[in-house]
């Protein structure tokens, strides 16, 4: 996705990189946050995804925007570079898919331009292919969400290289045809820069922003039945955070608090559709991160 990317393992939450963040740093429920260590290149707009007890970080902004590729070791805390996209990109996608290949999805590219490419990263032979399916439309901020009963990847919200304020259009991608589908569109104008995750087979758009202003609405779309409903909002306006599905409930983290990072988090009860705050909050103020949920924690 964007600047930093979050990740969820046996009880612990991963946040990587991002405007005010670095390194990584974990989320422990009921315990003190800690910063672990520094990401090499200090990238942001990067993209990420967490595989088989490593964390991949791909691409992102430096100044410039890179095809550098990295994995971070959960157990060892060691960062390895790996293969480098086979081309520049930032703001991408990305999806660890349920077939051990890794997904890299739209972005925006060396000059700028918001495009539609689709790269495949495969984790054992450390090698990527283009993928021959581009995606429905040029992409950039939105958060990838995987179904795990079907593996199908989602993509909803994002600029869509147009004028900028966010689209409403939702699409889905399954790795093991090459093949996109568009989807009923979200009941709201657009957003970009928004967090998504699915919870028992319902995937869930929340805030982001849309003509220069930042939203708290949530979006909740029946995957089965092609159909959206709004859903209680944020407790705050969030741009830029990213989101995770764990212990039966949505958690977001971070985000844009209006031109500052955030270290809040939050998290949804499905159930009796209700949001909380929760605590303690990262120990490291982040913007746009990029995240996961990791088997083995790191203490």
């Amino acid at each position: 996705m964007i600047n930093n990317q979050f990740s969820i393992a046996n009880g612990t939450f991963w946040a990587l990189g991002g405007s005010f963040s670095s390194g990584i740093s974990q989320f422990r429920f009921g315990a003190s946050n800690i910063r672990v260590t520094a990401n090499p290149n200090s990238n942001n707009f990067i993209g990420g995804a967490y595989y088989n007890n490593f964390f991949y970080v791909f691409g992102g902004n430096n100044g410039a925007t890179v095809a550098d590729c990295y994995k971070y070791d959960l157990y060892n805390n060691i960062w390895s570079t790996i293969a480098s996209l086979p081309a520049a990109r930032a703001q991408l996608s990305v999806a660890a898919a349920l077939n051990g290949k890794i997904y890299a999805m739209g972005g925006e590219d060396s000059v700028g331009t918001t495009v539609n490419t689709v790269y495949e990263y495969d984790p054992v032979g450390n090698s990527w292919v283009t993928k021959t399916a581009t995606m429905p439309a040029n992409i950039e901020e939105s958060q990838a969400a995987i179904d795990p009963n079907t593996g199908i990847i989602y993509i909803s919200g994002g600029f869509d290289g147009g004028l900028g304020a966010g689209t409403a259009a939702l699409y889905s991608y399954m790795p093991d045809t090459d093949t996109w589908s568009t989807l009923a569109s979200m009941p709201i104008s657009g957003t970009a820069s928004c967090a998504s995750a699915i919870l028992n087979g319902y995937l869930y758009t929340m805030g982001g922003a849309f003509g220069g202003s930042r939203l708290n609405s949530v979006c909740e779309y029946n995957i089965a039945t092609n159909t959206w409903k709004r859903k209680k909002n944020m407790l705050a306006l969030k741009q830029a955070h990213t989101a995770v599905s764990a212990r039966n409930r949505i958690y977001t983290f971070g985000g844009d608090n209006g031109g500052t990072g955030s270290t809040d988090v939050y998290y949804y009860n499905q159930e009796n559709d209700t949001w909380f705050k929760d605590t303690p909050n990262l120990a490291v103020a982040t913007n746009l991160p990029t995240s996961a949920y990791a088997p083995y924690p790191r203490v």
